[in-house]
């Protein structure tokens, strides 16, 4: 999506208020943001034909962007941005990892959908028993202050990131997990659609970094694990400087085994993997 000085003026979100949201007698709570971008419609959000401009737009819908998980001991847990549009309201949601992660998060965002259509109360409450955290045996020194974890950051500065979604149709993912099992031993376990298009991605996002055979790079997964711990969590439970996010998505337009696959970059990587025809080649199949 391109746009004009005058279009980029016209796009850009001003907040007109902000409250806080708070238990009686307690000064600390939910951050509440009113904001308005009427020059915005949603199709210029969510559309077909969104780009660069529409994303950097995002992030301007959400509070906190870029704010680290360190800063919730200074700053809400919690930020809720409403957003008008012109034809339309964007809801953005900041939540510091100390309180949710990823499963937590839709618990959360589908209790209050619930919650919009008329219902009386969430269909899966949530559980806030505090005796369930569990004491860990490793050290958790935390920097005075952001600032002081970028300056001793052996990676240095941080530097911005460009998204891409690559489309990776049923088909695709399918003959992916093929050719990652067909260098498998007999009896050995298969590896999973997950776990081969994980391998794909990582391949080709190292390629694109330029990586030589003893430079050290880490790829690392969150997962669930709350079912895994002795007791078990429930799924309602609440939470127990990367140069790079990979996010998985249900294929989009109905294709059911397909996958969407968000990628973060450097920029320069970003551009080589955009040029990489093993990667292409395969996405685009």
């Amino acid at each position: 999506m391109a746009v004009d000085s005058g279009d980029a003026a016209a796009m850009a979100v001003a907040v007109t208020g902000t409250r806080t949201v708070a238990p009686a007698k307690t000064k600390e709570g939910a951050e509440v943001v009113e904001a308005a971008a009427e020059g915005v419609s949603v199709d210029q959000l969510a559309g077909e034909d969104c780009g660069e401009e529409a994303e950097k737009l995002m992030q301007q819908l959400i509070p906190y962007t870029g704010v680290m998980n360190l800063e919730g001991l200074h700053r809400p847990l919690l930020a809720v941005q409403f957003t008008k549009l012109k034809d339309g309201l964007a809801v953005g949601c900041a939540f510091n990892h100390a309180v949710l992660d990823g499963t937590a998060t839709w618990h959360f965002m589908s209790s209050w959908a619930e919650l919009c259509r008329g219902a009386a109360a969430p269909s899966a409450l949530p559980i806030h028993n505090r005796a369930m955290a569990r004491s860990v045996r490793v050290g958790l020194t935390l920097p005075a202050s952001a600032e002081a974890h970028e300056k001793t950051d052996p990676n240095g500065p941080k530097k911005p990131l460009v998204a891409r979604v690559f489309s990776f149709p049923e088909p695709v993912v399918a003959r992916i997990k093929a050719n990652a099992n067909a260098a498998l031993p007999p009896g050995a376990k298969p590896f999973s659609a997950f776990q081969s298009l994980g391998a794909h991605i990582w391949r080709s996002v190292s390629r694109a970094r330029e990586l030589g055979p003893a430079d050290i790079t880490v790829f690392a997964v969150f997962a669930d694990c709350r079912a895994r711990l002795d007791p078990p969590v429930p799924a309602t439970g609440g939470n127990n400087k990367f140069d790079g996010m990979v996010y998985l998505y249900p294929g989009r337009g109905g294709d059911s085994g397909g996958i969407d696959v968000e990628l973060a970059l450097q920029p320069e990587p970003m551009q080589r993997l955009e040029k990489d025809e093993e990667f292409l080649q395969i996405a685009a199949a």
